[in-house]
Order: structure tokens, then sequence, then C-alpha cells
């Protein structure tokens, strides 16, 4: 019995933050709509993707991947079971300086599985994780902090998303307010002019952060 039960305080604890466990995706949850890749996740790092309207993935319910890379469209394969994609064949238009095409692609290929964080689609691949999400306005931003680690953010436009160790929180978008102002009765996140200030329960507050350019 204790080793069955090893894992509830972990699980107890998370849900108490907030935090769900990421879960697996489902070939099903994902077909349908466009995903568009707003960033990239590695351990303690993220890359945002400047023009996320520029960059997406379509799931058919016969297995096929359908992309937008830039100036860029393919096409590729998934694995219905296991989400994993094979190479994409992309045309070969040259995109605009920086463009983050060839990138998008190489790393689609390189997905071996899914799971979901919230509604955010995390693509599992080598190099880190493809963090999608169906809303094309949306967009990662990385926070320098004047105390603490820098801190990433989604924003959508009725969610926000705040990275925590390996997951997301989810926050709710609050009405009349001034600033863009997100919270799940435990965080709170406030964002003003490429500012971010974070309060949690219990008067611990993080920033001013600083939107890293």
């Amino acid at each position: 019995m204790i080793h069955r039960l090893a894992w509830l305080p972990a699980l107890l604890l998370a849900a108490c933050a907030g935090l769900d466990a990421p879960g697996g995706a489902r070939h099903e949850e994902v077909v349908g709509g466009r995903w568009h890749w707003v960033g990239l996740l590695f351990d303690g790092g993220a890359t945002a993707v400047s023009d996320p309207a520029r960059y997406w993935v379509e799931f058919t319910s016969q297995g096929g991947a359908v992309v937008n890379a830039d100036c860029n469209g393919g096409v590729g394969r998934m694995d219905v079971p296991t989400l994993a994609i094979g190479p994409i064949g992309l045309t070969r238009r040259l995109c605009a300086p920086h463009s983050m095409d060839a990138r998008f692609a190489r790393m689609l290929s390189q997905v071996a599985g899914a799971t979901f964080d919230g509604a955010l689609l995390r693509l599992h691949a080598g190099g880190g994780d493809l963090l999608l999400i169906r809303e094309a306005g949306a967009k990662l931003v990385r926070y320098i902090c004047s105390s603490g680690a820098p801190r990433d953010v989604v924003f959508g436009a009725e969610q926000a998303y705040l990275r925590e160790g390996g997951r997301f929180r989810v926050l709710q978008r609050e009405r009349d307010v001034a600033a863009a102002r997100f919270g799940d009765g435990t965080v709170t996140l406030s964002s003003d002019n490429d500012g971010l200030i974070i309060e949690a329960r219990g008067g611990v507050t993080t920033g001013p952060c600083v939107a890293e350019t």
C-alpha cells in the first residue's frame, strides 16, 4: 500500500498549486483547425516566434500534417498512435532574413510524441518542445526579472500561461482593469508596456520584469 500511494503527495501538491501535469495528446484531439507555433522550449530557456500566424500545422483525420512555415508550405505524415511526425516535404522559397521556416520544418520532422499542457500543445522533438496553440494572435514572451529567474508567458486573448518549472499555469483574463491582468485566485499576472509583475497569494511579488528583446 505504501508503494501504491507514494505518488499521492506530489499529485495533491500540483492540484493545490493550480497546475495539472501535462497529459498525453490523442490524435482526435489535435485534428481540425490550425495549431500556431509560438515558441521552442528547452531546459531553462525558450525561444519565441515573432509571428505565430505565419507558422502553423494542421493535422488531418487520415494522419497527414499540412504545414505552413513562413513563406513556405509543405506536407508530412503523423503516426496516429504515437503522434510522431515524419519528414516534412517543404517548398524552397527564399523567405525574409531571420526566418525560422527551415527550423520549424526540421523540428517537426523530429517530433516523437505530444502532450497537452492546458490548451497548449507540446510536440516533443530532439532539440526541445515545439509549443503550439490554436490562437493565431497568441505570443510567447520571455521576461527578465529584477528578482528571480526569467519568466516565460504565453499570452492569448482570454488566457495567459505562466511557465513554472516544466509546466504552465493557466490564468484567466480579469475584466474592468486598465492593464492586461490575468489570475487564478492564487497567482496574478499584470502586463503593461512590455513590463510584467507577478503577485502570489501571501504578498510574494516577482518583478518588475522587462520583456527580452
